[in-house]
């Protein structure tokens, strides 16, 4: 299971897209803010995720501080978790890392989600499924 806490509409779509290949394999939870994902996780009886995804920017409760909260809960705090964000910080980049979090720049078009996608799957154990096209190359004039 990938939980991911994005405030876009359009980013939550896009990511979801992303995944449909491997709907079978990895359930995705989306969440609007940070704050609704903290709620869930702290219900009883919930399923241990394989990554948590944060946005950074997002209102009620951002994604640094949802990272920081998971790091406090015994149960999340050795989850993998990935900032996925606009930001290109190096700041941002740091706090991931000081927090044992992944950092990944969004990139919100199709193409490139896909492989974020993928990268994201490498967290979870799951090996993706990359369709390699033939190509056939003509040499012609000799």
């Amino acid at each position: 299971m990938i939980l991911y806490a994005e405030d876009d509409a359009d980013d939550r779509f896009i990511f979801e897209d992303a995944f449909s290949s491997y709907k079978d394999e990895i359930e995705i939870v989306l969440f609007p803010d940070g704050l609704e994902l903290i709620k869930y996780l702290t219900r009883e009886n919930q399923v241990q995720p394989a990554l948590i995804v944060l946005d950074i920017n997002m209102p009620q409760l951002d994604g640094k501080d949802t990272l920081r909260i998971l790091r406090d809960l015994s149960r999340y705090s050795t989850t993998p978790v990935v900032l996925l964000t606009t930001s290109n910080w190096p700041v941002d980049s740091y706090f991931a890392r000081l927090f044992n979090a992944g950092f990944i720049t969004k990139c919100m078009d199709q193409t490139q989600m896909q492989r974020v996608a993928e990268e994201l799957l490498a967290y979870c154990g799951i090996k993706p499924q990359i369709e390699k096209p033939e190509f056939i190359l003509t040499v012609k004039g000799r």
